[in-house]
C-alpha cells in the first residue's frame, strides 16, 4: 500500500467515523428543537 494512498484514505475513514459516531446526537437535538 503507498503511502499517498494511505494519507488519502485515513482522514476519509476519521471523518466518516466521527459522522457517524454524531448521528445519534444530532438526531437527539433535533427532536428536542422540534418539541
Amino acid at each position: 500500500m503507498n503511502t499517498s494512498k494511505a494519507l488519502l484514505v485515513l482522514p476519509l475513514l476519521l471523518i466518516a467515523f466521527f459522522a457517524h459516531a454524531q448521528m445519534p446526537v444530532l438526531k437527539v437535538q433535533q427532536a428536542e428543537t422540534a418539541e
